[in-house]
């Protein structure tokens, strides 16, 4: 039975038992059981399992992570732990992975490859026009809205880039779910750190098309470092390490740089030590890669061709004679990096003719020696923008297939100046690791050990506008103003806000890519657009009118953020004016005062608006100083706001302890007030004999003096106990002289508010226009589609199989021995027939039926054979039951039997529970025996009497009563027996005890559970006492019964005649009653009888402690 369940259900079931065990009570078995296997069947929620995806131009790697489950790499269809990046439509079918790779050298126009070289490109990117030499063979458009790629599929379709990349991550998603039996939503993509912002929102709008949650977009170096250092925690300490990762991809070289520390962080106010990777510094080369080197090569192998072949067309203008070229150079490439030496062959690579050369490694380092020169360009610029020598880099780990090739490594070795390279992470699996790391980090469901990220941004970004400038004369200029708001290498992700202070009416300003010192022209044109967008303000004079009468305005606030995935955000933008209140301080009365401080409890106070308005903008350490603010440079605030920032990054539990705190500090404040006022008639009293002539004004003065001691003596008075009256008279003398010196001061400014109206904003991005709503919904339906299309074929396939099985199956079971003995020939005939036709029919018309034509056809197949299937299914499985159901009886009669030879007075059984054994017994034997001699009876072509089910139910009831029966005796109590100990003079114990009760005067009742009243703790803790010394008596003499007993001395009997009577006249333990066995025995001395009756008075009375517990478990 157990072959039935799956193995976390059985391991579900074994950890019952192992509760119940270790609870041992049976009772709780059922219920124990019932709970863990419903938290077996219950499925987590679908944001429990996360996965990353490590998308590369020509290969991605799968990962997830899930409860139970830890990280690993998912195989795919093909048990592959790679798969490629690959698509290929033809005639309604649509293929991934190694499937899609073969239709691509037969169907080269229709399967799609490197789509990641054009994404997020506008179509005059120069990578688009490498692109479309690399691969000829596809028809690609310009997009009329978007100005992006299209490929065109055929005359109708055409697909976009985030287009076929979704059908990818879909796929991804797909084996992902199978491998881990588990629905996956959120993932974390990993992509090259030199991704801009239009290329990064590509990648977003790709997995949005197909319905996956993007938790992060993570630089691909920079997962690789985080795998590298989460199993290498215990080495870090606070002094910073650093390590480069040199990643050589299909299409691209990325070299990064990255410290490794431990810092000091707070969570829910502990503090604790925690890793942490921060990116140094980053160098990259766009199009050095593996692919370039394959390119190569495959124009090496048709030189070859050319020179060997006259063919009468240009091999060419044949994608697949180039398609094949292609893929026989990566695989020549791939031996060359172990090997010497190679020979190329193609089969029928054009116009029927056959291909063979060879290729040496020393020809392959010549033709590429143009691209391995530039090797060692990343890893200069990496050192540059970090500002880190090289002798303080500690290894170089190698990551990505392209670092494979011998050459590479040894121009990397000279320009690290290493002695060897860092081989010590796995170069194809590391970054999808890492990154699904960060995926269980950011997922609901998980909690990781914690390790720090702080990422890098590669390009600066700049910030742009105009600015009206007016002469004295009356004559307006235009002044173009920028700003820098990211500068390269700022940590990862970081708020920003600009403050624009002299704009009075609607106005426009710009982010676009600046500083780019550091990227030669063509890498420039191949970064696109510079400018990123451009936001249009409006409402400002509106906002003005509204609040410039009565207040001041402080500037136009725009807050940026640069998000986790990369992505440069405009959050909002609003216009800040600063208003005086409406009365000054002193001129509140006391009511009014203290309604203010409890609602600022519960409210909020004017502070703490401030801080709700205030943005973080990450470490001060990172911000350059270049940044501060002047009237209109980027907006980090005042060093007041950057300190109400850090307050505002304390936990929420810290800060309602706060508030806690501050309600009592106001209840006490209160009280102090009430007191200092009292304090304060009095002064005004003694003032008034003074000063008669000043009285008004001394009074308001020293009204202001109090409240401005009260102010200073909150923070350090808080907590103080009530003071003296000495201390209550020099305060009050204090506070005089004060008032009298503030006297002619003025009253106190009202405190500014401040006031934030939101503004409009347009934000327009025009690197790459963002696709609309309705071309987002059309992608989407087209896909959806196509998901359903290929979901369709599947089940028109499973059904087509499960028919042809069943077709197959039928034909042997039906000529097969038992299928002869149990039919009848014209069955046999009919069915045969009917399975002969549906086969004819398979294979000509129902070759590419639906679904549920199949099903129509299968279910009348079944029902024709079902009385058929039945008998060969009970022909087959009754022989094995009736033989189980022999078995249990037998051993049910051997038990019953053994029971019954019981002779022990304490029964276990009742004797109700024996006769039902009996008549279960006998009432199975005579039914087995008449249904057995009926079966016998009955033809084997006719339908069966004695049923496989019948048979089970029968033992089933048997073994239930007789399980029953085994657990009564496993958990059986014996009642307590009466034990007898030798002595001189042998007496039975009850004897003694009887005696003991008779000279005690007491009775019990018929449990013995009734006590003397008037028992105190002194006298039982002197009986206890007085029965340990007689145990150890009586052991001594148990364990020395060889020597003869040595006569008392008189002093020692009349002691212990003494304890004798006193424990008989004071006894207070209930005793139990004798039993009758104890009235034939003979009498024995006063001091045995006490000192048995005492020992098993113990014994009965540990007896019936642990009785109790024993009935519970029962």
């Amino acid at each position: 039975m157990k072959d039935s369940f799956s193995p976390n259900v059985l391991r579900c079931i074994e950890q019952a038992q192992t509760l119940t065990m270790l609870i041992r009570k049976p009772g709780m078995m059922l219920f124990i059981t019932a709970v863990v296997l419903l938290s077996c069947f219950v499925f987590p929620s679908d944001g429990l399992a996360v996965m990353s995806v490590d998308l590369g131009s020509q290969f991605m790697k799968v990962a997830i992570v899930k409860p139970g489950v830890p990280m690993e790499i998912v195989l795919n269809t093909e048990s592959r732990r790679k798969t490629p990046v690959a698509v290929s439509l033809k005639d309604n079918e649509r293929l991934f992975s190694d499937g899609a790779l073969t239709m691509s050298v037969k169907y080269p126009k229709k399967s799609y490859v490197y789509v990641q070289d054009v994404l997020g490109k506008k179509f005059q990117n120069p990578l688009v026009q490498q692109y479309k030499q690399r691969f000829p063979w596809y028809d690609l458009e310009e997009d009329k809205e978007t100005g992006t790629v299209l490929y065109r599929h055929d005359s109708e379709t055409t697909f976009t880039p985030e287009e076929i990349l979704g059908m990818v991550l879909n796929h991804s998603r797909n084996i992902a779910e199978k491998f881990a039996d588990h629905p996956m939503k959120d993932v974390v993509i990993t992509v090259p750190s030199f991704f801009n912002q239009a290329e990064r929102r590509s990648v977003i709008r790709a997995a949005k098309l197909v319905g996956l949650n993007v938790l992060q977009l993570m630089n691909e170096n920079t997962a690789v470092a985080l795998h590298y250092g989460v199993f290498r925690r215990a080495s870090f300490n606070n002094t910073e390490r650093f390590i480069m990762f040199y990643d050589m991809g299909a299409t691209s070289t990325v070299a990064t740089i990255v410290g490794y520390s431990t810092v000091k962080t707070k969570d829910r106010g502990i503090t604790e030590t925690a890793p942490q990777l921060v990116v140094k510094g980053v160098g990259f080369d766009r199009t050095l890669g593996g692919h370039a080197i394959d390119i190569l090569m495959r124009d090496h192998l048709i030189k070859l061709f050319k020179g060997k072949y006259k063919t009468q067309s240009e091999v060419t203008q044949s994608p697949r004679a180039m398609a094949k070229f292609l893929k026989e150079a990566a695989r020549v490439k791939q031996v060359l990096s172990a090997n010497t030496e190679i020979f190329a062959q193609i089969e029928g690579v054009f116009e029927e003719k056959d291909f063979r050369a060879k290729v040496t490694r020393e020809e392959f380092e010549q033709m590429c020696d143009d691209i391995l020169k530039r090797v060692p360009g990343p890893v200069e610029q990496a050192l540059k923008s970090s500002a880190i020598p090289l002798d303080e880099i500690e290894n170089v780990i190698l990551v990505g297939g392209g670092t494979r090739v011998p050459k590479v490594q040894e121009l990397l070795l000279k320009a690290v100046k290493k002695s060897e390279l860092g081989k010590n992470v796995n170069t194809d699996e590391a970054a999808a690791l890492g990154a699904v790391y960060q995926a269980a980090n950011l997922g609901k469901g998980f909690k990781v050990k914690k390790f720090l990220v702080k990422d890098a941004n590669v390009y600066p970004i700049q910030v742009s506008f105009e600015r009206i400038n007016k002469a004295e004369d009356g004559s307006e200029s235009v002044k173009h103003v920028k700003r820098m708001l990211y500068h390269r290498m700022n940590v990862v992700p970081q708020k920003k806000v600009m403050t624009f202070n002299r704009h009075t009416d609607d106005f426009q300003f710009h982010a676009s890519y600046s500083e780019l010192d550091f990227l030669n022209e063509e890498e420039k044109s191949m970064l696109g657009s510079l400018n990123l967008t451009t936001v249009s303000v409006k409402g400002v004079a509106a906002a003005l009118d509204k609040h410039t009468p009565k207040g001041e305005t402080k500037g136009i606030k725009a807050f940026f953020r640069m998000d986790e995935n990369g992505i440069l955000n405009l959050e909002k933008v609003e216009s800040v004016f600063e208003k005086p209140e409406g009365k000054p301080e002193e001129e509140q009365s006391t009511f009014a005062k203290i309604g203010s401080k409890i609602s600022s409890f519960f409210g909020g106070s004017k502070e703490d608006d401030k801080k709700e308005s205030k943005v973080e903008e990450g470490d001060k350490s990172e911000e350059p100083e270049s940044e501060k603010t002047d009237k209109e440079k980027t907006g980090e605030e005042e060093p007041k706001a950057k300190e109400e920032e850090k307050s505002d990054e304390k936990p929420a539990e810290k800060e309602e302890e706060e508030k806690k705190q501050q309600q009592e500090e106001g209840e006490k404040k209160e009280e102090e007030k009430k007191q200092e006022e009292g304090e304060k008639k009095e002064e005004e009293k003694k003032q008034e004999k003074a000063e008669e002539k000043d009285n008004e004004e001394e009074k308001k003065s020293a009204e202001k003096g109090k409240e401005k001691e009260t102010k200073e003596d909150k923070k350090e008075e808080s907590t103080e106990e009530k003071k003296d009256d000495n201390k209550k008279e020099e305060k009050a003398s204090n506070k005089t002289e004060e008032a009298k010196k503030e006297k002619e001061e003025e009253k106190k400014p009202s405190k500014p508010v401040t006031v934030r109206e939101p503004l409009e904003m347009v934000l327009q991005w025009v690197d790459v226009a963002d696709t609309t709503e309705d071309a987002l919904s059309t992608s989407t339906k087209k896909l959806k589609e196509l998901q359903a299309r290929d979901d369709a074929k599947a089940a028109n396939e499973r059904a087509k199989n499960v028919l042809e099985t069943h077709i197959y199956n039928m034909r042997d079971r039906l000529f097969s021995d038992a299928g002869v003995l149990l039919s009848t020939e014209e069955e046999r005939e009919s069915m045969n027939q009917a399975l002969s036709e549906a086969s004819d029919w398979l294979d000509d018309e129902g070759w590419d039926s639906t679904a549920d034509v199949y099903d129509d056809k299968l279910q009348k197949l079944k029902k024709q054979s079902l009385d058929l299937r039945a008998r060969l299914r009970e022909h087959k499985e009754r022989p094995k039951a009736i033989g189980m159901l022999k078995n249990s009886l037998n051993l049910s009669r051997t038990f019953l039997v053994q029971i019954n030879n019981i002779t022990d007075k304490d029964e276990i059984y009742t004797a109700k529970d024996l006769e039902e054994l009996g008549k279960i017994i006998n009432d199975t034997t005579e039914w087995l025996d008449k249904n057995e001699k009926k079966q016998n009876e009955t033809k084997p072509s006719e339908n069966p009497v004695l049923l496989v089910k019948d048979i089970e139910t029968k033992q089933a009831k048997l073994d239930r009563e007789l399980v029953y029966l085994l657990n009564k005796a496993k958990y059986y109590v014996p009642k307590p027996k009466v034990n007898e100990t030798a002595s001189n003079t042998t007496k039975p114990k009850t004897d003694a005890k009887k005696e003991k009760q008779e000279k005690g005067g007491k009775t019990e009742g018929k449990n013995g559970d009734k006590q003397q009243d008037g028992k105190t703790k002194e006298e039982e803790k002197s009986k206890n006492g007085e029965k340990k010394e007689e145990k150890k008596e009586e052991k001594k003499k148990e364990e020395k019964p060889e020597k003869p007993d040595k006569p008392e001395k008189p002093e020692e009997t009349k002691e212990k005649q003494e304890k004798d009577d006193k424990k008989d006249s004071d006894k207070e333990e209930p005793l139990p009653l004798p039993s009758a066995e104890s009235s034939t025995s003979e009498p024995a001395d006063s001091s045995s009888s006490s000192a048995d009756s005492s020992k098993e008075h113990e014994q009965s009375s540990d007896s019936s402690s642990k009785k109790p517990a024993k009935n519970d478990e029962l």
